[in-house]
């Protein structure tokens, strides 16, 4: 079972929220990602001096605003030029790399003019071109503690992304916060190989398409303000390879979703798709999925501790004042509101609804959330990212009652 928050970047129908999403930002949205066509970066090389008969000259740059969501760089390539007259360059022959946009893509290309042999035998020529998703539109805010899958296109059109030509090629991807902090990514590392994926069917097939799939984490902190999502290709090409094609690489149907925190729970512990309900109980202890998700017990093991009760000092005072206390695990970030008497929140599909009782027949006491003490947890396991202690106790101290009682239940 699958819930999540959908950023769809792409001209694409709107996103059928599932039960439990909520859409960021739909198809409508970015209907116009990779518009308008024909949009382009491209290197601009420096200009031959004056008085040169056939200079070449290595590499050069180019960089700008693509449409109306990318900033987009290209650096490298060769030119061949004569200037023998002031400021009347004549180009001969000349490559480099270019970023642009077709309507429903975003192109990886090589951009060459006149006779490549001109520029000589055995000559390479380093490439690279970054295009990053940060223009304007709905702002795509990260959120701390947070799963997220990217997804895309990836069309090898002319067979330059195969690492047998010996061209060692490069093409990957980050997402970045608002600080342009890199986000590090489920299986290591912040900048992720696309080579490196699952693309079998891409990589030195002609025409071949292939997607790619990469989740990312937060964690603690994010930068706030507009996220990124950065896309680089690289490649050292020696001139005799350049006539293989144009396109180095081509993106299309991209995709940012954020996945809910019950299906990321339920993945990191290999619930069986058969027992991802949150109702089911995979460990027949009697406790559902989503009470194990709710306090971060293991949903494939019973016989665990789900809360922790002490009499404990939560206002400082002294001993006199001590209190029946109840410590849980919650959801990062739970706002807890006293609602006839209990206290309630809601964080990440998690609901909780803590009570305090007296006689176990009545659970109308005026339970209240207290600062948490260091005595209140010093015995309790570390808790997982995404999950925080919290206390609450009822009213009244231990001494003038004989029982008290406190439970929390999952709606």
């Amino acid at each position: 079972m699958k819930r999540c928050i959908s950023l769809t970047l792409a001209a694409l129908p709107a996103f059928a929220s599932s039960l439990g999403a909520e859409a960021i930002v739909d198809g409508s949205n970015y209907g116009d990602l990779f518009n308008p066509s024909g949009a382009a970066v491209t290197v601009v090389h420096p200009t031959a001096p004056e008085g040169s008969i056939a200079q070449l000259l290595l590499s050069g740059n180019g960089s700008g605003p693509l449409g109306l969501h990318w900033d987009a760089e290209a650096t490298g390539g060769l030119k061949l030029a004569t200037n023998l007259i002031l400021d009347d360059e004549i180009v001969l022959a000349s490559t480099g790399a270019q970023v642009r946009l077709s309507g429903s893509a975003l192109e990886f290309n090589q951009v060459s003019t006149g006779v490549l042999s001109l520029l000589g035998t055995g000559v390479t020529m380093n490439w690279s071109a970054t295009a990053t998703f940060d223009k304007a539109g709905a702002v795509v805010a990260l959120s701390p503690n947070s799963v997220y899958e990217i997804s895309f296109n990836v069309v090898d059109g002319s067979g330059l992304l195969n690492s047998t030509l010996g061209i060692t090629p490069s093409f990957g991807m980050q997402l970045l916060d608002g600080a342009n902090n890199p986000v590090g990514s489920s299986t290591g590392g912040t900048l992720i190989n696309v080579l490196g994926l699952d693309l079998l069917e891409v990589v030195g097939a002609p025409q071949g398409t292939g997607r790619a799939t990469v989740r990312f984490r937060t964690g603690t902190t994010v930068g706030s303000g507009a996220a990124k999502v950065r896309f680089t290709g690289g490649a050292v090409l020696p001139l005799n390879l350049l006539g293989i094609g144009s396109n180095f690489a081509t993106i299309s149907n991209l995709m940012v979703e954020q996945i809910d925190p019950y299906t990321v729970w339920v993945e990191d512990n290999e619930i069986p798709e058969s027992m991802q309900d949150p109702d089911a109980d995979p460990d027949s202890d009697g406790k559902p999925n989503k009470q194990e998700y709710a306090l971060s017990t293991d949903p494939n093991s019973g016989g665990h501790d789900d809360v922790d009760f002490a009499t404990g000092d939560p206002d400082g005072s002294g001993p006199e004042t001590s209190a029946f206390v109840m410590t849980l695990p919650v959801r990062s970030g739970a706002q807890f509101s006293n609602q006839g008497g209990d206290q309630i929140a809601t964080q990440d599909g998690a609901n909780y609804r803590v009570e305090g009782s007296f006689d176990l027949a009545s659970w109308s006491l005026a339970v209240s959330e207290v600062t948490q003490d260091d005595a209140f947890v010093a015995d309790l396991p570390a808790l997982p990212v995404g999950w925080e202690y919290r206390s609450f106790r009822v009213p009244g101290q231990t001494p003038d009652s004989v029982r008290a009682f406190l439970r929390v239940k999952f709606d």
